[in-house]
């Protein structure tokens, strides 16, 4: 094989970000002027007063949806035969469009 046909790019300078959990605590470190130790404390100390993110107001993460209520039917139904009841009504789907374009057809 010939040198040329390796496709090979030209290297481009990207910026790195930095982002995660790890690099937050290194910069409340910083900013806060603490040691690891400190910071351990001041952050298990904020854990145990509540929420994670440090107020006491619940945090609601369904958006305002709520609950629906659950009917007995759908209590009953096994949840590990989720794919055939999937493939029954996909086939009985399959079915009526079948017979709908029959009937358009004749």
């Amino acid at each position: 094989m010939a040198d040329d046909s390796i496709l090979c790019t030209e290297f481009k300078t990207r910026t790195l970000l930095p982002a995660g959990p790890a690099y937050l605590a290194h910069a409340r470190r910083i900013i806060g002027n603490k040691t690891f130790s400190q910071d351990d404390e001041d952050e298990a100390a904020r854990l145990s007063n509540g929420s994670p993110n440090g107020s006491n107001d619940k945090v609601e993460d369904d958006l305002g949806i709520g609950d629906e209520p659950e009917t007995p039917d759908l209590l009953f139904l096994d949840p590990k035969d989720w794919k055939v009841r999937e493939a029954r009504s996909s086939f009985l789907h399959f079915l009526i469009f079948c017979l709908y374009r029959i009937k358009i057809t004749t």
